[in-house]
């Protein structure tokens, strides 16, 4: 091999190493920076997941949030506050809320806003935009009453839940996927708004609006 030719080999190899190099530690800063925080907060019900919050929704004994952010790409903003019964929830951190009583949630073209492993016996989800996620990894949930409207094109699914009755509202594009056991589907669903299920149910009075 020609010296030319080597030093361009060499150069080459050098400039992976330090693309690498600049990967790898780029990624243990984030981890390293990232920090989580504890804070207690006053009895609430109502839950508000602001535009481009990040919410993920736990039931608990008492009510704290648990924050993940990094302190090097986010300024020290607000993320949260609770005025009355209402927890408002901002972006900025990936926010785990906890809880023992939720009654209502809101979103506002939300990032993300779940509900992991929650019984209730009713629920009120009223949603413009954004992403929503009910679920369960490992157990049936039970909720006797769901009241959910959805508008500008937000997503729902609702996963591993045992249903007496959900009533929907749906309008301008909204998608929703009903995974679970369901005795009554009921409601309307308007425009484009699409609504999916495994034929899970019991009784369907479902109204179609143009």
């Amino acid at each position: 091999m020609k010296t030319s030719q080597k030093i361009i080999v060499l150069y080459i190899i050098l400039m992976i190493g330090c693309i690498f190099f600049l990967v790898i530690d780029a990624s243990i800063k984030a981890k390293t920076t990232q920090k989580k925080e504890i804070i207690t907060l006053p009895p609430f019900s109502v839950i508000v997941a602001e535009k481009d919050a990040d919410v993920h929704i736990i039931q608990s004994d008492s009510n704290y949030v648990a924050l993940e952010k990094n302190e090097e790409i986010m300024p020290d903003i607000k993320l949260f506050n609770v005025i009355n019964d209402t927890l408002h929830v901002y972006k900025g951190a990936r926010m785990f809320v906890n809880c023992n009583k939720l009654k209502s949630i809101k979103g506002k073209h939300a990032f993300w806003t779940g509900i992991d492993k929650f019984n209730t016996d009713s629920l009120e989800i009223d949603l413009s935009g954004g992403k929503f996620y009910f679920n369960s990894e490992d157990e049936m949930l039970k909720i006797d009453y769901i009241e959910l409207t959805t508008r500008d094109s937000a997503f729902v699914r609702f996963q591993l839940i045992e249903n007496k009755r959900i009533n929907i509202k749906a309008e301008d594009k909204s998608n929703i996927e009903l995974l679970g056991l369901y005795d009554e589907i009921s409601g309307i669903l308007k425009g484009k708004s699409k609504l999916k299920n495994d034929n899970n149910y019991r009784i369907l009075h479902l109204e179609r609006v143009e």
